[in-house]
């Protein structure tokens, strides 16, 4: 965010975290545990690269809300919901 690239992430990953995975990425406020943003990824990208996108969507491009700022960081916290693969 600070520098406006992606962030790159580490080359050893977690377990299933290439599976293609859609996400929701919910920010709030850690006092005031008000919902600031939220928005679902779609499953079409590794579950890495979902939460990635996802995340920075709803920090900076939900139009419900304006973007979240540098100096607003420190009092986030961030909920990450993984979709399980659709099997119908």
């Amino acid at each position: 965010m600070r520098t406006g690239k992606p962030y790159e992430a580490a080359r050893r990953r977690a377990r299933g975290a290439g599976r293609e995975r859609g996400a929701f990425v919910t920010i709030t406020k850690k006092r005031t545990a008000s919902r600031l943003h939220r928005l679902r990824g779609r499953p079409i990208k590794p579950l890495y690269i979902t939460v990635r996108d996802v995340a920075r969507m709803a920090a900076l491009n939900d139009g419900r809300f304006s973007p979240v700022a540098v100096s607003e960081l420190g009092s986030l916290q961030y909920e990450i919901s993984v979709l399980s693969p659709y099997g119908g």
